[in-house]
C-alpha cells in the first residue's frame, strides 16, 4: 500500500492466488494479482439529480404539518 504527503491511499496491491480454483477457465493461471490506484481527490459535481430525488419539495404528510 502507499500514501500521499497528507495519508490518504493512492495504491494498494492484493495477492489473489489462493481464490483461484484447480478446475474451470482458469485452471492453468498460476497467480493472480489485484492493482489498484486512486487519484482524482475530491468531490466532483454530480452530472445530473440524485436518483430519486425530486425537484419539489415533499408535500407534508398530514394537514397539520403545514
Amino acid at each position: 500500500m502507499s500514501v500521499d504527503a497528507r495519508g490518504r491511499i493512492t495504491h494498494g496491491r492484493a495477492d489473489m492466488s489462493r481464490l483461484l480454483r484447480k478446475s474451470g477457465a482458469l485452471a492453468d493461471v498460476t497467480s493472480l494479482t489485484m492493482d489498484l490506484t486512486l487519484t482524482g481527490f475530491g468531490s466532483s459535481k454530480p452530472a445530473g439529480p440524485l436518483r430519486g430525488a425530486s425537484a419539489r419539495p415533499p408535500r407534508p404528510c398530514c394537514p397539520c404539518a403545514t
